[in-house]
């Protein structure tokens, strides 16, 4: 067995280890945390609200660059008109 598979192999070893330490740890962490009946309502109505609240942005954002996008046209459209009634054209 070549120097490579050997630390290789060690590696393994001390990957499954620190899994194992990492999956107790956070299991005993988490013993005496479980959330009450009330507080997992909570949570879920805070996870909708923030829901409801990224549509609403995404909404926002969107009408706004709408609004910025007519906006340049109506300018172009103004500036074309004035050149225009500037330099002979008669509506």
């Amino acid at each position: 067995m070549g120097d490579s598979e050997q630390m290789s192999r060690e590696f393994t070893v001390i990957d499954a280890h620190i899994r194992l330490v990492v999956k107790d740890a956070v299991q005993e962490a988490i013993k005496g945390h479980v959330l009450t009946s009330e507080e997992t309502q909570f949570v879920k109505l805070a996870l909708k609200r923030e829901a409801r609240r990224e549509v609403f942005q995404t909404a926002v954002i969107e009408k706004s660059l709408v609004g910025l996008v007519f906006l340049v046209f109506t300018f172009i459209g103004v500036a074309l008109y004035d050149w225009a009634v500037k330099h002979g054209y008669k509506p």
